[in-house]
């Protein structure tokens, strides 16, 4: 199931209203994942979370295998714990918060791999 959620959220939103969450909900069976499809605020922080996690490749000092590794713990954790919005926002938030420290710190100017990524401004 977290390979699931993480299949998605890796990918492109092409095609999908930017109202809802990164991932179709042709298939969504978990709790998780209806709350954030019922919840605009938890879809926004998923889309933010998404785009994201598929940037941060293109940084050099970006391990990619490691980041899809730490993501599919990272999804499958709140699978496990995610009952309720207030839960998943709080462990999207702190989650989107590390990613950005990490994409920060990959991007760094004192890096001597440096080169800045573009995003979308947050929501």
């Amino acid at each position: 199931m977290a390979g699931a959620r993480l299949a998605v959220l890796l990918l492109p939103r092409t095609g999908w209203s930017d109202e809802g969450p990164s991932f179709s909900c042709a298939r969504v069976t978990s709790t998780v994942n209806k709350l954030i499809w019922a919840t605009p605020s938890l879809a926004a922080l998923d889309r933010d979370l998404a785009d994201l996690v598929k940037a941060m490749p293109a940084q050099p000092t970006v391990d990619a295998a490691a980041l899809r590794a730490a993501e599919e713990r990272w999804v499958a954790d709140l699978l496990r714990r995610g009952n309720d919005a207030a839960c998943i926002e709080t462990s999207d938030r702190r989650h989107l918060d590390e990613l950005r420290m990490t994409s920060a710190g990959a991007a760094s100017v004192l890096s001597p791999n440096y080169r800045p990524i573009c995003l979308t401004p947050a929501r």
